[in-house]
């Protein structure tokens, strides 16, 4: 029986799949965090100690002093007023006037990757060594919690009790506590990928992205971690951040070197649809106030944004049939572009694990060969322009 997956390309006047928009940020450092406590007033972080704060939805910026030249990589608001940075050397930075002034509250040495509170007095850090502290008391006094694992990037709570962190550089690199942090168990032992982000939209169902020199994966639990499976793979490119206003919208960032890439779903992440940023900076984190309104940021002082979930606004449809055949199947595989010759298509096909197993160009047709490979479940992602999708395949 075939698969017909069905295409909508969107083609706007200005850009294809909307419009996002470059900000003017008055730096060129990177910018590592981002975070908004209503649409017009956020904070944005990056390194040697760099604090932009807005109140006027991004249209000005204004350097706040942190006090340090640390680097900065997470912000985190738990109300209007509180909100925490993390960054190098342990740093930790407070504030209870909505970013206006920020007080040091820095343990350790360590580099801190992220920071997450559930509450103004309940909060995490984590970072390099497997480091992760907690404070009960509003960042006054941290504990040293124990996690058997080298380099913690992000953090994310469901609750008090129930809690996930995402890694670099080792197996076992998806955690998760259901103590409070007392104790970590792992999750998804078998990918030595790089995770540089977690984000739940409900107890049972999140999302980790991984980054990477050759794949950037995402990948989906809809068991409160007990079993992930990737749903997306981006060729040659890494994911560093997730972001989701609702629990079928999200949104993934990243890129490379001369390249930059947010991808957009709106079906609990089953696809993924690549949206044209107007920077060829990597983006490094973002953050959605609501479906609409969006910001990213990235290196040399980019921030972008978006006011339409960057969907479009004058868009003309286009719809373009894509066969794939048979499916299950046993030998072969068969792409169809049925007779749109003039669209050039590129393909990957990868395991569960990430790893490539091909790679192509369809112009028209193409056949793919699969007596070589073993019985199980892969993943094709195919790519026109800068629109993507991926979906399963059984090999028998």
């Amino acid at each position: 029986m075939k698969n017909v997956l069905l295409i909508t390309l969107i083609l706007s006047n200005m850009a294809l799949y909307g419009q996002w928009t470059a900000l003017t940020s008055g730096t060129t450092e990177w910018l590592r965090g981002v975070s908004f406590v209503n649409a017009d007033t956020g904070v944005v972080v990056g390194y040697n100690g760099t604090i932009l704060r807005t109140t006027n939805g991004g249209m000005t910026w204004a350097a706040v002093n942190s006090g340090t030249n640390k680097n900065l990589f997470g912000v985190f608001f738990v109300t209007d007023e509180v909100g925490y940075i993390s960054g190098a050397n342990g740093t930790v930075l407070k504030t209870i006037d909505a970013g206006l002034s920020w007080t040091s509250k820095s343990i350790g040495g360590v580099t801190l990757h992220d920071v997450f509170f559930l509450t103004a007095d309940i909060g995490y850090v984590a970072g390099q060594l497997g480091t992760i502290y907690k404070t009960s008391d509003g960042g006054n006094t941290w504990t040293s919690l124990s996690v058997p694992h080298n380099g913690l990037v992000s953090i994310y709570f469901n609750d008090l009790e129930t809690g996930f962190i995402a890694g670099l550089g080792q197996t076992n690199a998806i955690m998760k506590t259901v103590d409070g942090g007392l104790n970590w168990s792992h999750q998804h032992p078998n990918t030595m990928a790089e995770y540089a982000s977690v984000y739940f939209t409900h107890s049972d169902t999140g999302f980790v992205c991984s980054t990477g020199v050759i794949d950037g994966n995402i990948l989906k639990t809809t068991d409160s971690g007990a079993t992930w499976s990737i749903v997306y793979t981006l060729p040659s490119y890494g994911l560093y951040a997730l972001n989701f206003p609702t629990s079928d919208i999200g949104y993934a960032a990243g890129g490379f070197s001369g390249f930059s890439i947010m991808l957009r779903t709106s079906d609990a992440g089953e696809t993924w649809i690549s949206q044209n940023t107007n920077t060829t900076e990597p983006l490094f984190d973002c953050y959605f106030v609501n479906k609409d309104i969006g910001y990213a940021v990235g290196r040399n002082g980019v921030i972008i944004k978006t006011l339409n979930g960057a969907v479009g606004i004058e868009e003309t449809k286009t719809d373009i049939s894509v066969n794939m055949y048979p499916n299950p199947t046993n030998n072969y595989l068969i792409i169809d572009l049925n007779g749109n010759e003039n669209l050039e298509a590129h393909y990957s096909l990868t395991d569960l694990t990430g790893q490539t197993i091909y790679v192509g160009k369809i112009h028209n047709r193409e056949q793919i060969e699969l007596n070589s490979i073993q019985t199980g479940i892969y993943l094709l992602t195919i790519r026109i322009g800068e629109w993507t999708t991926t979906r399963r395949i059984i090999k028998n």
